[in-house]
């Protein structure tokens, strides 16, 4: 068969369209200055592709501290050791 023809009623509520599903928005961020900008209550972390595993580190700890939500933190144990 066909997939069904977009139609009012497909769409979500306004107040959550462009939000992460947990509720946050979706911010990418590739140094620690762009958290600066961010609210922790509002504004979700997704570490940008090109940062390296030392900055991303960085970026994650200063995200801990300041509790903001983090999408992909990728941080392994070998390198958190080191």
């Amino acid at each position: 068969g066909r997939p069904g023809l977009v139609k009012v009623g497909y769409g979500g509520p306004k107040i959550s369209r462009g939000l992460h599903p947990s509720g946050y928005t979706d911010n990418l961020v590739h140094n620690i200055n762009d958290l600066g900008k961010l609210n922790p209550k509002t504004d979700g972390v997704r570490i940008g592709h090109s940062v390296g595993t030392k900055k991303r580190k960085e970026i994650v700890i200063k995200s801990i501290e300041k509790k903001f939500k983090i999408f992909n933190a990728r941080v392994t144990e070998r390198a958190s050791k080191s």
